[in-house]
């Protein structure tokens, strides 16, 4: 795969050949191919490896604290769901659950001041929705 790249960078460099269809020729396509000349130009033979699609940071991620609550609490109680994970949180934190699976935690009230996001998913009325197990 390196040796195609290098290949194709050095056939754009030396010009003869139009660069949409040096792309034809190696089947990418031309965002590609400019990102690997690109990448080249910078880097040099090193720049057309191949590389990690992995994100650097996620900023949206859960922190490491809440992290450890929430797998000590499934731990815990095995047979338990996310919901299940997620109202004990809120019983014993004050947390509520974003309403997703990923185990994002936001501040709110107390969960006798606003109903949990299992119940309002499922439509229940306020009432009901006030009712902790």
């Amino acid at each position: 795969m390196l040796e195609q790249r290098l290949e194709f960078c050095r056939l754009v460099e030396a010009g003869g050949v139009p660069f949409a269809e040096l792309c034809r020729r190696f089947g990418v396509k031309r965002d590609t191919g400019y990102k690997w000349w690109a990448r080249w130009l910078e880097e040099g033979d090193a720049g057309l490896v191949d590389r990690p699609r992995t994100p650097r940071g996620s900023p949206a991620r859960t922190g490491e604290e809440m992290e450890g609550l929430v797998c000590g609490v499934r731990e815990k109680h095995l047979a338990w769901g996310w919901r299940e994970t997620a109202n004990s949180q809120v019983r014993a934190y004050g947390n509520l659950s974003g309403g997703t699976r990923s185990g994002r935690f936001r501040n709110a009230a107390p969960p006798s001041k606003q109903p949990t996001m299992c119940a309002v998913q499922r439509g229940a009325s306020t009432a009901q929705s006030l009712r902790l197990p």
